[in-house]
This record gives structure tokens, sequence and C-alpha cells, in this order.
């Protein structure tokens, strides 16, 4: 998420599930698919391919010499939108590739987590500044609102993600990431009303499948008492 940096509006990168969501996983819901099974577009931005068998020193190796690219680029100059929205896109693409478990394992493992903390920090601080210098792109935004969730902060994440709902009422993607926002803070009326909104928005989406299995979860775990 080679990077084509002619694009200032990339694909959002998906719709995020990770180990984070315990609400989700305790209420009931069937098996949440892994960031592998979702991201299954390819990203118009994504830098490097990487075997899920990959070593987290690896991953790393293939990765680091782009990022410190993307980083002298990002700070040779600083106001330059294109330059923030890459080196975001970059560090997402590394915390996504190291999410995905080893080819035979059922979970990441424990180097590869703690290596992701520090790469959502630093794909949201450049998606920060890159909204800082031109607001408006709901790819951008609500990949914005990702990271943001994925750096332990769901309240600013929701913030984020209602901003970019209220001007760009039709963008599914954003409807879909709040519902998982939501549910996770334990808003379950508004994470079903959010899931709703991405099936109508996007009845034949790609995530489709889990936003109906979590609105049939949510409202279970809504009417026991």
């Amino acid at each position: 998420m080679a990077i084509n940096k002619a694009k200032t509006s990339p694909w959002m990168k998906g719709f995020i599930i990770f180990l984070i969501l315990a609400f989700v996983a305790t209420i009931g819901a069937a098996s949440i698919p892994s960031i592998a099974q979702l991201f299954t577009q390819p990203a118009a931005t994504s830098t490097t391919k990487t075997t899920p068998a990959a070593s987290v020193e690896q991953v790393n190796a293939q990765f680091q010499r782009g990022i410190d690219l993307l980083t002298a680029t990002a700070a040779s100059n600083p106001a330059s939108y294109t330059a923030q929205v890459n080196l975001g896109n970059a560090y997402f693409d590394w915390a996504q590739t190291l999410s995905t478990p080893a080819e035979g394992a059922s979970q990441v493992s424990t180097a590869a987590m703690a290596a992701i903390g520090p790469l959502w920090l630093s794909s949201r601080d450049a998606y920060a500044k890159a909204v800082k210098i031109k607001a408006g792109d709901p790819a951008v935004e609500t990949d914005f609102a990702i990271v943001t969730f994925y750096s332990g902060e769901t309240t600013a994440a929701i913030l984020i993600g209602e901003k970019v709902a209220k001007s760009k009422p039709d963008f599914s993607q954003v409807w879909l990431n709040l519902g998982v926002f939501y549910a996770n803070s334990g808003q379950i009326d508004k994470s079903i009303a959010a899931f709703e909104r991405y099936v109508k928005l996007d009845p034949k989406g790609q995530n489709v499948a889990f936003a109906q299995e979590q609105i049939k979860s949510l409202k279970g775990a809504a009417t026991k008492p």
C-alpha cells in the first residue's frame, strides 16, 4: 500500500482484523479471518511482495531500504503530501506483512508482534502529517484511522473515521472499519449500523460476508440478558 508517486489517492488498503479485536472475538462471532485473508486485493501502491513464510529478519531487510529512501524524501520535502502518504503506505505494508502468520502457523510469531507496534505508530505519524498538509482524501484518511486504531487509540480512530463518513458518506470502506472500531469500544448499536451501511453501499464487496456475520453476532449479543 514500486510506489506510484503519481497517485496521491491510493487504493484504500482495506479493512482491519487483528488480534486486538478481543471484543468482537468474544461475542460469539464466526471465525474471524486473518489479515492475509482480508487484504486480498493488491494495493495500487504496494511496495514489496513478501511470502508469508519469510522470517522477521527477512521481511525487515526487504522493507528497510525502501523506508530509508522514503524517509529521506519526506525529510527533504516536508510539505509534500505525496511523500508523507508514500511513507505512511510503506510502513503500513511492512506492518501488514509481519502480521501474516508464517506458512503452516496459526498465529503471528512473538518476534513479529514485537516489531509490528512501532511500525503502526510510524505509519500513523506519516499519515497525520499528510492529512495536515492536505485533507479530504477518504482513502488516505481511512488508512489513517486504521493505523491509529492499531496504535491503540480507538477513540481517535473513531473520530477520524466519523469525519470521513460525514464528508464522504458513500465511501463504503470507512463504514466497514467504523463497524470494527465501534465493536471494539463496546458500541454495539453503532457497530451494527455501520456494518449494515457498508453492506448497503457495497453489496458485492469482498468483505460483505464478514460484515453480515458480525451483524448477526452483534445482534445476538445485544439481545442476551
